[in-house]
This record gives C-alpha cells, structure tokens and sequence, in this order.
C-alpha cells in the first residue's frame, strides 16, 4: 500500500472547489484553526439551504416560549 496522499481534487473531481475547502478545513489537525461548527454553517455551501428567516439574530430570543 502506498502512503503517497491523493489531494482531494482528484479523488473527487466532481466535487465543488466550495465543499472541497469545507472538508480540508474540518480535516485540520490543529484545533486552533478548524471553523467551528457555526463558522461552518456561514459557508456558501450552505446557501442554497439556508433559510434566513428562521435564523436567529445576534443577542436576540429564541423565537418559543421555555417553560
């Protein structure tokens, strides 16, 4: 077995340059430079499944009631 590394571009050529930086950025070893899951969620990835007006707002309420 090889331990050459394949990049990522050519194990998954039809893959979106977007989603490909995602991924080698969850990979990171070092913990300090790894999104977190919210810095994540900010990725245009996500765009065309974000829905804006369910988003809560910086400093704002959750939109139910907790008893």
């Amino acid at each position: 077995m090889s331990s050459k590394s394949i990049p990522f571009e050519q194990r998954y050529p039809d893959t979106s340059p977007g989603l490909l930086n995602a991924l080698k950025s969850l990979l990171e070893f070092n913990p300090f430079f790894r999104p977190s899951a919210t810095e994540l969620l900010k990725s245009p990835i996500f765009d065309s499944i974000r829905m804006k007006e369910l988003e809560k707002k910086k400093g704002g309420m959750a939109p139910f009631k907790i008893d």
